[in-house]
């Protein structure tokens, strides 16, 4: 891969719709293999794209709404934003819904809560964060994938991989923070 002088990015905004699973994976796809990104991280992108992409349209509304989900006379959306550095991509998916990802136990009497497991499974890390502290900024979920030959992580925490907390009615919430946010 050509090492960028600088970062390259790119967003992706999309209708919360069933078609936008489809079209975020099929653009991730075109995107990071113009950016020379090795065939096997643009395979395991893919996947964690959809994933991620499919939580956010899952999530986007009301379960009584059909998608495109229409709240308070505005479509939901969510944003794909792809960061290509020299040895690792990053995925940011961003859409309004504010409650925190979960991994579930996976169970084979319900079909879904296996997408964060497979996304915990091909990202070296991965998390969420929330852009503000007003509650209609929604929250971000992320991902970074590391080329081939990669230095591993560390667990050495530094002041870009430090714990946030944002006060709650109820107590405080903490996740991870993203050092690329």
């Amino acid at each position: 891969m050509t090492n960028p002088p600088h970062p390259w990015s790119n967003r992706f905004e999309l209708a919360c719709a069933p078609t936008a699973v489809r079209w975020a994976r099929i653009h991730a796809r075109d995107v990071l293999k113009k950016w020379g990104v090795p065939e096997g991280v643009i395979d395991d992108a893919e996947l964690v794209v959809s994933e991620l992409t499919t939580n956010a349209v899952r999530h986007s509304g009301a379960a009584d709404t059909p998608p495109p989900r229409v709240v308070d006379g505005r479509v939901r959306r969510f944003i794909l934003t792809l960061w290509c550095f020299p040895d690792h991509i990053h995925i940011y998916v961003h859409d309004q819904d504010r409650t925190p990802p979960a991994l579930r136990p996976p169970s084979v009497e319900n079909n879904g809560g296996r997408g964060l497991h497979l996304v915990e499974k091909l990202s070296s890390k991965w998390g969420y964060t929330y852009p503000t502290r007003f509650p209609d900024s929604g929250k971000t979920v992320w991902a970074q994938l590391d080329f081939p030959g990669s230095p591993a992580p560390t667990d050495v925490q530094d002041d870009a991989t430090r714990s946030v907390a944002i006060p709650r009615q109820t107590g405080v919430q903490t996740w991870r923070n993203d050092p690329a946010t």
